[in-house]
């Protein structure tokens, strides 16, 4: 199991972002509405088209990509980790999260507030 991520020195509690990328508009747009319909995020942001280069199975690669970033709780990692790979449609998904160093206390306090509504 990993680390819980790093909280701040005055005990605010951390917020994270990650982001991946999907073929279409569609997917990504799909990805996000589900994750924040379902309060596994707070905020999902799909924007594009992005150009990507990379090296896939030895080849250079070039291909127009839509990228979706995303705001969400630490306890809810797991399960947007779970979640793009099980819809994804990449063999081998991008999803990078980063901790946050610093979140102002009312985004905060929405998010806590947003989780909790029904």
């Amino acid at each position: 199991m990993p680390a819980p991520p790093p909280t701040p020195a005055d005990g605010a509690k951390v917020v994270l972002a990650g982001w991946t990328t999907f073929p279409t508009r569609t997917d990504a747009e799909q990805f996000a509405s589900a994750i924040v319909e379902s309060r596994l995020a707070a905020c999902a942001q799909v924007s594009g088209p992005v150009t990507s280069y990379y090296i896939w199975e030895g080849k250079s690669q070039r291909d127009e990509e839509w990228r979706v970033i995303v705001k969400f709780l630490p306890e809810n990692a797991d399960a947007i980790a779970l979640h793009l790979r099980t819809v994804h449609p990449y063999k081998t998904p991008q999803w990078i999260v980063f901790a946050s160093t610093q979140v102002s206390q009312d985004y905060l306090n929405w998010m806590l507030l947003e989780k909790r509504r029904p």
